[in-house]
């Protein structure tokens, strides 16, 4: 008589033969789609995509003109752009933003998800990164999100042929906003600006200083349409420490861009170094004795004007002394 055979033995074997199935289909699967991948990465139209890249940026970018140096398919997923320099469209003799390289990794899973098109980049420019996340979404905005380390905003040269002035220091930030489409017309964006240890050329000198240096400004910013929002700001440098805050309307060409900004300085030894009219000085120490100075920085980015309000005359005095 055959022994018969128990109920765990044949539990068992079944479930060896699920596993035995589970794991074929499965490595046919993994199989696949490392075939599918290595294919993807040899048959990548590098050129072709290349091409398209550049046409997107001259698009977005109407006043400007970009090349590019490569455009390849790295794994896992990852498009891989490097150097992409932007020119002025009618000078192409000195790049305006050299970017080292752009990586662009689609998210598919959270797509499919959400119905909208996500995907992470990261950006190797001016010696720092920008790096976040890029949503397009159903009524065709793009909403990005950003994080800004260490950019060396004196090897950015976008705004000097218009405000023909130099700005260096490292930013620091973070960004989310919705732009779309030619022009990269900004609906609304919302950040926090950090620019440190630099310092600004300034259009007219003010008590003989041509250059302002500063240790720290900090900003928190909001745009909407051509308006950028200044909804606080703090300043720290060797001549003054200071808050402000204000608005600025965008207008083409930017050097004609309109400032309202307004605060209060607290001025230090060397905002006044240059100044050899003991008298005047001491009138001015006077009247700043346990009182902020307040300003009022305005008119076009290109050649903007600072006025003291009560102080303003003194100012002019002591100017004339120099």
């Amino acid at each position: 008589m055959l022994p018969e055979s128990s109920p765990g033995k044949g539990g068992m074997l079944m479930v060896k033969k699920v596993c035995f199935w589970l794991g074929g289909r499965v490595g046919y699967l993994l199989y696949t789609m490392l075939l599918l991948a290595l294919f993807l990465w040899l048959l990548f139209p590098e050129t072709a995509v290349q091409r398209l890249s550049v046409r997107a940026l001259n698009t977005l970018s109407p006043d400007m003109t970009w090349q590019m140096g490569s455009a390849a398919l790295h794994q896992p997923g990852t498009l891989v752009f490097e150097a992409i320099t932007g020119y002025h469209a009618d000078d192409v003799r000195q790049p305006l933003v050299q970017i080292d390289a752009m990586h662009l990794q689609p998210k598919p899973g959270i797509s499919l998800r959400t119905g909208d098109p996500q995907a992470v980049y990261l950006l190797h420019l001016a010696g720092g990164t920008v790096s976040g996340t890029l949503i397009l979404e159903k009524d065709g905005w793009l909403r990005l999100t950003g994080t800004i380390e260490r950019v060396q905003i004196a090897h950015i040269k976008v705004w000097e042929p218009s405000l023909q002035r130099s700005v260096e220091g490292e930013l620091f930030g973070s960004f989310t906003g919705r732009v779309r489409g030619h022009g990269l017309e900004i609906e609304e964006m919302h950040g926090t600006v950090l620019l440190e240890n630099g310092q600004i050329e300034l259009k007219r000198a003010i008590l003989m200083h041509q250059w302002f240096p500063f240790d720290r400004i900090a900003m928190e910013l909001e745009s909407l349409g051509d308006s950028i929002r200044i909804t606080s700001g703090e300043i720290d440098s060797a001549f003054f420490s200071g808050q402000f805050s204000g608005e600025t309307r965008i207008r083409h060409p930017l050097e004609q861009s309109q400032l309202d900004l307004r605060g209060t300085l607290q001025p230090r030894p060397g905002f006044f170094s240059r100044v050899n009219n003991a008298v005047l000085l001491e009138a001015v120490r006077n009247r700043l004795r346990d009182r902020e100075l307040p300003f009022l920085l305005s008119g076009e980015v290109g050649e903007p004007s600072i006025h003291f309000h009560e102080f303003s005359m003194l100012f002019e005095a002591l100017e004339q002394e120099l």
